[in-house]
């Protein structure tokens, strides 16, 4: 089967993402996490298996799409 990967989605290094599975917009996979399983828009993934460990926002400004993140997730404690 087909994987599908949506738009401005960043995967770390050594992703194993296995037939049929789905990655919406705007997600984020750490290093080294096996997807065995879809996931919805703006989700952060990771593990072996991999899990949903958090999820952003999107908001418009000046007619541009950006990523807000939660106040208690910071991008340098996942490893792209």
């Amino acid at each position: 089967e087909n994987v599908s990967i949506g738009m401005s989605c960043h995967i770390g290094a050594n992703v194993t993402i296995l037939p049929g599975v789905k990655i919406g917009n705007y997600c984020t996979i750490g290093a080294n996490s096996v997807v065995n399983k879809s996931f919805p828009d703006c989700s952060i993934i990771g593990g072996v298996p991999s899990k949903l460990i958090s999820s952003v926002s999107i908001e418009k400004f000046n007619d541009n799409e950006q990523i807000k993140y939660p106040p208690y997730l910071h991008t340098s404690k996942i490893f792209i």
